[in-house]
Parts: C-alpha cells; structure tokens; sequence
C-alpha cells in the first residue's frame, strides 16, 4: 500500500516522459492510500497523471484501464472538484462515461453521464461527449422517446431546429413498416 505509493512518487520524481514508466509509476502511487495531509496540488498533480494515463490507455484499446485510471483521478479531487478543478473533473467523467460505455457497463455509464449534465457550469459543448454516450445508451436499453428527446435537446441547444412531431414519428413507422414486411413473408 503506502510503500508502493512511495516507490511510485520516487519514480515519478526520476523519470522524464517514457509513458511506460509513467504508466507504472502512477499504477504504483495508486495503489497506495495517500495520506490525509497530502496538499491539494499534489492531489490535483496525481489526478492530472492519471488523466494522462487514462488517455493512454484509451488509446491502446485498454479501457478497463483507462476506466480505473479516470476513476483514481475522480477519486483524488475534493468533493468540491466541479467547482474548483472544472476541466479537470469534466475531462475525467468524459473518459470514464465512455470507457463504462465501451466495457458494457451502462448502468454506471449512465450514471456517469447524468452527473455531468447536472453541472450548471457545463455547456452543451462540454457535455457533447457525455451526450452521445448517453443518447447511445438511452437508445440501446429500447428508450427510444427519451433517446430523441435528448438529441432534441442537443439540437436545441445548438440553435439547429427540427420538427419533434416529425421525428418522433419515425420509429413508429420503421416498426410498422418491419410488421408489414413480416406480415407479407408469412403469407
């Protein structure tokens, strides 16, 4: 536990910027409890590099990782990080609402996203990556209403308009149109 974490700051301390050392260091300072006294810009600084992590790993197609290295940096904040460490914290939900995504984990995806769109602060830009996780998620579980509400909503917010009466139509008619062609196979 606390050793390894103090293996981990050594290394961190020692390297330049081989990802892979990176990668093991921040592993091992995570494997640790910090403790209560850590200031927090260290904690901030530990967050950044599992963010840093975290994208590496999302790149590699290793998204249980990156999943647990954005959990590690949430974890690192204080309670108050949408306010005091914004970016930061919406770059660490974003990744991690997508890596649940990726892992099949939609209850928690889904969860994940929700937090972020209750953030007053955040804009329809930052929430995009959250809205297409969700919309996606919202869709796949056969919510289809609520799936286009919320696509409404991002058009709306985009100043872009499109009929709801319209587009709420569409899988009425697509089901309707798949009944029919069933119907007619079995005749």
């Amino acid at each position: 536990g606390s050793l390894q974490r103090q293996v981990g700051e050594i290394l961190l301390a020692q390297i330049s910027d081989e990802d892979n050392v990176t990668f093991k260091a921040v592993n091992l300072i995570n494997e640790g409890p910090l403790p209560p006294s850590t200031d927090v810009d260290k904690r901030v600084q530990f967050s950044q590099l599992n963010l840093q992590v975290s994208k590496q790993s999302k790149e590699s197609c290793a998204f249980k990782s990156a999943a647990a290295f954005a959990r590690s940096g949430i974890e690192l904040l204080a309670s108050d990080k949408w306010e005091t460490q914004y970016q930061l914290t919406l770059e660490l939900y974003s990744i991690l609402a997508e890596m649940e995504h990726a892992l099949v984990n939609v209850d928690a995806a889904e969860e994940i996203c929700r937090e972020v769109m209750a953030q007053p602060k955040a804009s329809i830009g930052d929430k995009f990556r959250v809205y297409s996780v969700l919309i996606t998620i919202v869709y796949g579980k056969g919510r289809t209403d609520e799936a286009l509400d919320l696509t409404f909503d991002v058009l709306d917010a985009l100043n872009c308009k499109f009929p709801r009466t319209t587009a709420k139509q569409i899988p009425m008619v697509v089901r309707e149109a798949l009944r029919m062609k069933t119907t007619r196979k079995g005749m």
